[in-house]
């Protein structure tokens, strides 16, 4: 069963639904071999610490500043099918939801999916996937 990414019931404290929605981003790229490189900017790294509680607000921001300028100097601002740009996008779907600018989720979760089905995951194992998680959550 898939689940519509507008059907889920995200908590309306901020924090908690960052948490909910990075934990879940973790999972699906964790089974995946989408690498960030750059310890500084890696997005992966920035949302597990986010997670375990730590401050990580600063080097959040700066990150984002980061992945944008790459975005920028390399030619990327309409690319969605080079590999290196693709996974700046995704680093910002990481990166972007913060305490005080949370927006749409759900619009992040979907934007996440086409940039990974872009990178050759399965469209529909990333399905089961958010399904299974967010079971509780619709």
């Amino acid at each position: 069963m898939d689940i519509n990414n507008d059907e889920i019931s995200w908590p309306r404290n901020e924090r908690n639904a960052i948490q909910l929605y990075l934990s879940f981003l973790l999972k699906v790229v964790e089974g995946s071999s989408i690498k960030y490189l750059n310890e500084q900017n890696d997005p992966i790294s920035i949302s597990k610490r986010y997670l375990n509680g730590d401050d990580v607000e600063f080097e959040r921001e700066l990150a984002v500043q980061n992945w944008w300028d790459f975005i920028d100097s390399n030619g990327f601002i309409r690319d969605f099918h080079t590999p290196e740009a693709v996974l700046a996008r995704l680093a910002l779907c990481f990166l972007t939801p913060g305490e005080g600018d949370v927006g749409d989720l759900s619009e992040n979760i979907s934007f996440a999916f086409g940039l990974m089905a872009s990178l050759g995951a399965d469209l529909e194992t990333l399905k089961i996937i958010k399904s299974e998680y967010f079971k509780n959550y619709i």
